[in-house]
């Protein structure tokens, strides 16, 4: 059951992004008692900034609670399963590096018990003193359940940095 909803989630928003929005929005009726509420996308958007506290601070129950039992994540071309993702975090701090992320320019996409986020992650890494700023392009999964938003898919991709323009040379 799950998958279909899944699907249908996939299915619903691939016609809102073409234009057919209000004949997509028919497919998840607002009234179902399972639904979040209306105008809940700053809810979703904050458990994406919850999640990434939990897992700065290595809060293993935060990130269990912010999370789905099913949960899993593409990042660094590697999939991670539940704790994968947290684990490998906690190993990077005990090597001594360090991460910041953000949430900017957030899309929220709502159907009915399902959120879709997409955003732009602006952050960095320092390692041994050094702070390298680095910007993914993000999207999670979120489903609605227990009153709450709870990650079921996080997708990150490293940005690829926009080249450095040259100096003009002056002409004589």
């Amino acid at each position: 059951m799950r998958l279909r909803s899944v699907a249908a989630l996939g299915l619903g928003l691939a016609v809102v992004a073409s234009g057919q929005g209000a004949e997509a929005l028919r497919l998840f009726p607002r009234n179902r008692p399972d639904c979040a509420p209306a105008g809940s996308e700053g809810a979703a958007v904050k458990t994406v900034r919850d999640l990434f506290t939990a897992t700065r601070i290595e809060d293993e129950v935060g990130f269990r609670e912010l999370t789905t039992r099913d949960f899993y994540a593409f990042d660094g071309g590697r999939r991670f399963v539940g704790l994968g993702l947290f684990d490998i975090i906690k190993t990077a701090h005990r090597a001594g590096r360090r991460y910041e992320w953000s949430v900017n320019e957030p899309d929220v996409r709502l159907a009915c018990d399902y959120a879709h986020v997409a955003y732009v992650n602006r952050g960095a890494v320092e390692e041994a003193g050094v702070r390298t700023p680095l910007t993914w392009l993000e999207s999670v999964l979120l489903h609605y359940e227990g009153g709450r938003w709870r990650i079921t898919f996080l997708h990150s991709t490293r940005a690829t940095p926009l080249p450095t323009p040259s100096p003009p040379v002056a002409s004589h």
